[in-house]
């Protein structure tokens, strides 16, 4: 009989949560990956909860960066 093989895996992944300093987690934040390498860009936003997952890279090295939704300045009315 012959056992199965399994293949070598050939991709990655960057899961994280973006928080803000206080700790709160940060919804709708842009977060972004690039390839160094080939200059590939994968980009996902983040959940309700701040978390985010970006599958399936390529093997390399990544820049990585968020960008964060501007939010309207509060208004004190009196």
């Amino acid at each position: 009989s012959i056992a199965p093989l399994f293949a070598q895996e050939v991709t990655g992944s960057i899961r994280g949560v973006v928080l803000d300093p206080s700790g709160v987690a940060v919804t709708q934040a842009r977060i972004a990956a690039t390839q160094l390498e080939t200059g590939l860009t994968r980009a996902t936003h983040a959940s309700g909860d701040g978390s985010f997952d970006l599958v399936l890279l390529p093997i390399g090295h990544y820049r990585r960066g968020a960008q964060v939704p501007k939010v309207p300045p509060r208004r004190h009315l009196a």
